[in-house]
């Protein structure tokens, strides 16, 4: 009986010991764990995961129609001096004031998509002479917020860029996640433009069906000659 045991043990292993051989000769004389074998199958479908999600973003920018658009930034000069020694109330109330008279003017002027920060704004346009007309309504503006709105010391002045061009994006895009040179470019001539005035490179000034009030900055900005608009 006795010899009869080991032979149906040594034809038959139990199972535990069928699955430790088997593990080992499948992998090469190594043993393999069985969580080993768990992560490894976990991080190939992580990478699956990635590689869809790529080919989707790929398909996407394929599929996008680029849109020619008009971005204008406008900021306030000087704004933290504007609000020091001011009552917070008052510096609440006129900040408040300036941007709904500018929300007013992007309403009007048709303003595709705005994006705030802090003391300016980023404006999208679908057609250049609706970016024009709301920068020069702000421009013109101020002189009429500051006598009856502004409750501060000190006068509101901004500066305006505006640039021109070809970018990708959709329908349901947040413009402050957008990225393009086009934008940048509006961004860094509003940063150079002297107060109350706007600026815009002589690419976008050439594209302009109304060019009048417009003279040469005598400067340059990302390497590009700048024309001035001042009310």
């Amino acid at each position: 009986m006795v010899w009869l045991r080991g032979l149906v043990s040594n034809r038959f292993p139990p199972e535990a010991k069928t699955k430790s051989l088997s593990t080992t000769s499948s992998s090469g004389g190594i043993s393999v764990s069985s969580s080993t074998i768990a992560q490894a199958a976990i991080s190939e479908r992580v990478r699956a995961k990635i590689q869809r999600r790529h080919d989707r973003v790929a398909r996407l920018l394929r599929d996008a129609k680029h849109r020619w658009c008009a971005f204008l930034s406008i900021d306030i000069v000087d704004a933290v001096e504007l609000k020091q020694g001011a009552d917070p109330e008052r510096v609440t109330r006129t900040f408040n004031a300036y941007e709904e008279m500018l929300g007013e003017i992007f309403q009007l002027t048709k303003a595709w998509k705005v994006a705030w920060t802090t003391n300016g704004v980023m404006v999208c346009f679908l057609d250049d002479r609706q970016a024009l007309d709301a920068a020069q309504r702000v421009l013109k503006g101020l002189k009429v917020f500051n006598a009856g709105r502004n409750e501060l010391q000190q006068p509101f002045r901004v500066r305006c860029g505006l640039n021109e061009g070809e970018v990708v994006i959709f329908e349901d895009s947040k413009l402050e996640k957008v990225a393009d040179h086009v934008i940048d470019v509006a961004g860094h001539m509003q940063k150079h433009a002297r107060p109350n005035s706007l600026w815009l490179s002589s690419d976008a000034y050439e594209h302009l069906e109304e060019k009048l009030g417009f003279q040469p900055a005598n400067a340059r900005v990302d390497d590009l000659s700048v024309f001035e608009w001042r009310a």
